[in-house]
């Protein structure tokens, strides 16, 4: 119930998915020598634990979820998996690995854990979305492209193509 708390708890996230990866490496064959490199470094826990950063959640559900997966486990990493969804949306994109290797009767558990998740969320509307229009209207973060994209907009007269441009490049 405190940013200490919470900080805490992204730490031990940051460690546990680092450790998670120890199946994932063996399947692949990666010397576990280089998990310790991984697991060692300070930019770990400085950038990702100690700021209090969501994506620990979320990389520890979601590396769970392959290394259940890679186990051949059914049920469990359809669960992991969408926990890690409702963190943040990008772990969406394994779900095809999934759809091979889990019957297609469990994956109902993938969609029942997303719905349950966003019920809380069902009175608030599009209300919702306001926030991430406005991150995505006045956000400057690492803009890289995005800079030229918007200069060469602007030349045109419609700066606003500036963040379709960039929509399309990430696709």
């Amino acid at each position: 119930d405190t940013v200490l708390h919470y900080r805490l708890l992204s730490s031990a996230m940051v460690l546990l998915a680092g450790l998670v990866f120890l199946p994932l490496c063996r399947v692949a064959g990666v010397p576990p020598t280089r998990l310790a490199v991984f697991l060692w470094h300070p930019l770990l826990l400085k950038v990702n634990g100690l700021k209090g950063h969501i994506e620990p959640l979320s990389m520890f559900f979601l590396l769970a979820s392959l290394a259940l997966l890679i186990g051949r486990h059914q049920l469990t990493p359809t669960a992991l998996l969408a926990l890690a969804t409702l963190v943040r949306g990008y772990p969406f994109v394994f779900f095809p690995l999934y759809l091979r290797r889990v019957p297609p009767y469990r994956l109902l558990l993938f969609v029942l854990i997303v719905l349950a998740g966003c019920l809380p969320f069902i009175g608030a509307g599009g209300e919702i979305w306001n926030a991430l229009r406005t991150h995505l209207a006045t956000a400057r973060q690492n803009p890289g492209v995005f800079v030229i994209l918007e200069g060469a907009a602007r030349v045109l007269g419609h700066p606003e193509w500036a963040r379709l441009g960039a929509g399309i490049i990430g696709l």
